[in-house]
């Protein structure tokens, strides 16, 4: 619950520092694409601590973020705002605490999923996301599935594995800056999509 609670406050700082406010479904989807970005720098998507599903319209959902922006919102640490949600100076200092914990480095991977919006519209990036492997599946089938899977997690792998070799001809270092990498994928799915569509 605390991961999932520094997620929902560190997005919606994020955001409402970029944009204004963070909407719920961009706060589920921020946060899925930060486990995707440690996923792609640990390898490792159990250390995320909390599980996605992809819902029937390809968006993806994590019961634990629900439960943290009701628990949040109710204390009083998320207010509505022009745009979304923002924090209120108790969720900034909640925040503030969090970031001091154990959990803090969690916020290393949502910086670079939100700051992915810096290089792309804000509405793109949901829609990049919903084109991952296992999401466009569950939009296929119309069917809520679990996400990060074994099969998923290998179609993933192979992609970014595309995206390091990319970097690494033009010499950057991905792990230098992860926003890249994770622009890159994105961006990488959406040309994927459109050379599909133009077919």
């Amino acid at each position: 619950m605390a991961g999932a609670a520094l997620d929902v406050l560190a997005i919606t700082s994020h955001l409402q520092h970029d944009a204004g406010g963070a909407m719920e479904g961009e706060i589920h989807s921020f946060a899925y694409l930060g486990c995707l970005v440690s996923f792609y720098d640990r390898d490792d998507p159990a250390w995320w601590r909390y599980r996605f599903t992809a819902t029937s319209a390809g968006a993806p959902y994590a019961h634990a973020l629900s439960e943290a922006l009701e628990a949040l919102g109710a204390a009083g640490a998320l207010l509505p705002g022009s745009r979304g949600l923002v924090l209120s100076d108790l969720g900034e200092a909640q925040l503030n605490l969090l970031r001091g914990s154990s959990l803090g480095e969690r916020d290393h991977y949502l910086e670079a999923a939100t700051a992915t919006a810096l290089m792309m519209p804000l509405p793109t990036v949901p829609a990049a996301i919903t084109l991952e492997p296992q999401l466009r599946r569950a939009l296929k089938w119309s069917a809520t599935t679990e996400l990060l899977e074994p099969d998923g997690l290998d179609l993933i792998r192979k992609q970014f594995d595309a995206v390091t070799k990319g970097l690494s001809e033009e010499k950057i270092d991905a792990r230098e800056d992860l926003m890249v990498p994770a622009v890159l994928w994105l961006s990488y799915l959406l040309d994927e999509q459109q050379s599909s569509s133009s077919k």
